[in-house]
């Protein structure tokens, strides 16, 4: 009997080093997509409350990261610095070209896919700050017109690639813009947002 109590009280001890193992790697994250608007005021067919966007040059990203390997999951932090250029034409303010560059924080969160063993899948929240913003005319549309915070949902399906001396990242992300970028001065800025389709390479020591 004090021998499977040892046994036990031994098991117990050990799981959570066994479970919760920590690795530490750092690396470099790239990326580029397609962004695309989420335009409610459109959906009740009222083209005087429609909004049209086009994304003048693709959202891309690139920055540093961080990755803590657990047993069971891996948590990612990264340092991100994010550029989009894009054209709106929204009803009562015109039609107007901004360009927007920020400083994200995406915090992920991924698990493996026990059947696909170089399959991920994630999720995370995605704060993103303003650095600088504009348009090319400032009596439409000026810099308070942006919100300084944004917040991001980013959804991610991953493959992870262990090379020995280095791990290879490739993930496709759909981030889901939460909050507004553009203040309530812009008519309807829930109507505004805009949502993006990233495909993310990174390199991990």
């Amino acid at each position: 009997m004090k021998r499977l109590s040892a046994a036990l009280l031994a098991f117990t001890l050990c799981l959570p080093a066994t479970s919760w193992a920590v690795g530490l790697s750092y690396g470099v994250r790239a990326g580029g997509g397609i962004a695309f608007l989420s335009d409610e005021a459109a959906k009740g067919g009222d083209s005087k409350g429609k909004t049209d966007y086009v994304s003048v040059s693709p959202p891309f990203a690139a920055g540093l990261g961080v990755n803590l390997d657990l047993a069971l999951l891996d948590v990612e932090v990264d340092a991100l610095y994010w550029h989009h250029t894009y054209t709106y034409d929204v009803p009562v303010v015109a039609e107007f070209e901004a360009t927007e560059a920020r400083l994200a924080f995406p915090v992920l969160v991924r698990v493996g896919i026990p059947l696909v063993p170089l399959l991920s899948l994630g999720a995370g929240l995605e704060p993103r700050f303003l650095l600088s913003a504009g348009s090319d005319d400032n009596d439409k549309l000026d810099d308070d017109a942006f919100e300084s915070l944004v917040l991001y949902l980013p959804i991610l399906l991953g493959v992870d690639l262990d090379l020995s001396v280095i791990e290879l990242r490739v993930e496709a992300r759909f981030e889901l813009q939460l909050t507004n970028h553009l203040s309530s001065d812009v008519k309807n800025p829930d109507d505004q947002r805009i949502h993006e389709g990233m495909l993310f390479a990174g390199v991990f020591f």
